[in-house]
């Protein structure tokens, strides 16, 4: 299941190829796709109501921080790592918000976490030394 919904993310968003955590750490395109998954998330009113925004922020500056430390060793700024994550983010809403029906939009959520639960794995090892 995990591998489908990466796999129907990585259509979504023209290629993102979340590594398998358990191999290496997420690499740079990784880390700024996490960032923007966990940014979109934060925004839909299912984790409002569940009062989860907060968590789900605090995800998003800490992929961005990673995303910050890769980038910098090809010449990256936070400003472009953040815009970038800013660019998925909104590619995925844009998605989401063109789901069919509410039980098409919960899938699309449900698939949001499965790769949420990989970003947080891959994020947990250390960044390699350049």
């Amino acid at each position: 299941m995990i591998l489908s919904s990466l796999a129907a993310l990585s259509l979504a968003l023209g290629g993102l190829s979340l590594q398998d955590p358990t191999v290496e750490p997420l690499n740079l395109e990784d880390s700024i796709s996490c960032a923007g998954i966990f940014f979109a998330h934060s925004r839909q009113p299912e984790i409002a109501a569940l009062d989860g925004v907060q968590i789900y922020e605090d995800m998003t500056v800490v992929f961005l921080d990673r995303a910050e430390t890769l980038g910098a060793r090809v010449g990256l700024t936070r400003e472009d790592v953040i815009e970038r994550a800013a660019s998925i983010s909104d590619r995925l809403s844009g998605i989401l918000g063109q789901q069919g029906t509410p039980e098409a939009r919960e899938s699309m959520l449900e698939e949001w976490f499965e790769v949420e639960q990989l970003c947080v794995a891959g994020g947990q090892l250390p960044i390699p030394d350049a």
